[in-house]
């Protein structure tokens, strides 16, 4: 599962259980109990629902990725825009007139400068060169911007990973709570936290988590 996996089940101080109970008069309301919550990972469904979630982000990051780069054409502003709006999700009727438009003003610019390229110097009027010249601007400020842009998208990339990590932990967690609960146990730790305790939930929690619907995990 990794380290980073890990540390996000373990959570702050390894606490992974706080289940209040009313304590009866022996007070076994008090006891304390471990997991080994990477072994729960591995045993739940999560690994498998953390993968297709993430294929899915990578490939929708990918689609995002390839439309800004088919439009070399735009201004900084307009490809800001562009890709803002390639971005979302489920685009209105407007956002994606708008998207239509902009990849139209790039693709009628690349047409108009690729014919003008394969002119003949000698028939290059003024106006010729001087859209050549501010092609060859343009290119290489599309170039430093799709490096700023493809930065984004790693890093939009990488929070959102994280974001579905941290959810199917939280449901792992609740797992954890419930076989506390059942158990009359208080405070539960993960095994890297503790020294020794008799009360290991380890397979009660990995048999609950086993036994739920794939879509609670």
């Amino acid at each position: 599962m990794g380290i980073l996996a890990l540390s996000l089940l373990v959570g702050a101080g390894a606490v992974v259980s706080h289940a209040h109970q009313d304590k009866d008069t022996n007070g076994s309301g008090s006891n304390i109990g471990m997991v080994d919550l990477e072994k729960i990972y591995e045993a739940s469904d999560a690994p498998q629902q953390f993968a297709q979630t993430s294929a899915q982000i990578e490939t929708d990051a990918q689609s995002r990725a390839d439309a800004i780069a088919a439009a070399s054409q735009l201004s900084d502003r307009e490809l800001t825009e562009y890709g803002d709006l390639v971005g979302k999700k489920t685009p209105t009727a407007a956002e994606k007139n708008r998207i239509e438009e902009l990849k139209g003003f790039s693709d009628t610019r690349a047409a108009h400068v690729r014919d003008v390229q394969t002119k003949p110097d000698a028939q290059l009027t003024p106006e010729d060169k001087k859209l050549l010249a501010s092609a060859a601007t343009q290119h290489r400020q599309f170039e430093r911007m799709l490096q700023i842009m493809q930065g984004d998208l790693r890093q939009q990339i990488a929070e959102r990973e994280e974001l579905v990590k941290r959810d199917l932990v939280r449901k792992l967690r609740v797992e954890v709570n419930k076989v506390a609960r059942e158990r009359k146990i208080d405070h539960v730790f993960d095994v890297s936290a503790m020294v020794c305790s008799t009360n290991d939930l380890t397979q009660a929690v990995i048999q609950k988590v086993k036994r739920a619907p794939k879509a609670d995990l």
